[in-house]
């Protein structure tokens, strides 16, 4: 009669990727924050060396960034549902 294998050994053989998804999902909230900030920096400066020598610029771009990071973050973790 064939032995059937025992299921702790199948569980202690599957690797647990929690860790890895969460390590994903908080690099991923991080790029999603920082690359319209970074995006709306480069902006400013380009508009601030060809157009407008102001720093309000500046300032209206840098809020405008992080309130975009922040909208698309909070979409991400409401799209996640964990």
């Amino acid at each position: 009669m064939p032995q059937k294998p025992k299921k702790d050994s199948e569980e202690q053989k599957r690797i647990d990727m929690r860790p890895l998804r969460y390590m994903g999902l908080v690099t991923q909230l991080g790029i999603t924050i920082v690359l319209p900030l970074v995006f709306m920096i480069f902006l400013s400066q380009w508009i601030m060396n060809n157009y407008i020598d102001s720093v309000w610029v500046l300032i209206i771009l840098i809020l405008s960034g992080l309130f975009v990071g922040f909208r698309n973050a909070y979409r991400l973790i409401m799209k996640m549902r964990f």
